[in-house]
């Protein structure tokens, strides 16, 4: 195995509602592939840890990845749920650390998981548009103090970020393309397609 690969487990986080979007935004064509599908191709890529996706067993979503992680929290929690969840898994594993991303960022740096694990964990992406706070590496050590931390009321993962101290690891822009560039309205798929070139 190519010792450039890393064992990074990864979580992609599929638990908005896609409310801009109109539909479930993670299916949406991509140039002949889902959305989703753009940004697994990606994390495979970088590491052969195991992929899964926190989502409920009943989403569309489920068939992408072998492993499906439902949030444990009530509702109400948001990113912060699945984050929450992506730690528990990495900690019953056995893994000391785990990735995670959101499903609808089809541009993930391909150097993602190696510059993370470098500056080690907790640590959280950055780029021109300010911190991508669901884009990091993270403690699963930590998996009981972020419950304890939501159940007290913390619902933003900024909040999280801070109170873990995750260091920042900064991400260029490329050919004028944000690296974490999202999609949330169909006007978005457009950019991202356009971006992709011929």
């Amino acid at each position: 195995m190519s010792p450039s690969i890393l064992d990074t487990p990864c979580v992609l986080l599929a638990g908005g509602q896609s409310s801009r979007f109109g539909s479930d935004k993670g299916l949406a064509d991509l140039r002949g592939k889902p959305l989703i599908a753009h940004v697994l191709s990606r994390l495979r890529e970088q590491t052969h840890g195991q992929l899964a996706i926190n989502c409920d067993a009943s989403s569309p979503y489920a068939a992408f990845c072998d492993e499906v992680i439902p949030d444990q929290l009530g509702q109400g929690a948001g990113p912060l749920a699945g984050i929450h969840a992506a730690l528990v898994w990495a900690k019953q594993n056995g893994w000391s650390i785990v990735a995670t991303v959101p499903i609808d960022t089809p541009f993930i740096p391909q150097d993602y998981l190696q510059r993370l694990n470098h500056t080690g964990a907790s640590s959280v992406a950055t780029s021109q548009d300010g911190i991508q706070p669901v884009c990091g590496l993270w403690r699963s050590e930590c998996a009981d103090i972020l419950k304890d931390q939501i159940d007290s009321g913390m619902r933003s993962v900024q909040d999280w970020i801070r109170f873990e101290g995750a260091r920042e690891v900064k991400f260029e822009t490329r050919e004028g393309q944000s690296p974490f560039f999202n999609i949330n309205t169909p006007e978005d798929l457009l950019i991202a397609d356009a971006a992709l070139g011929e």
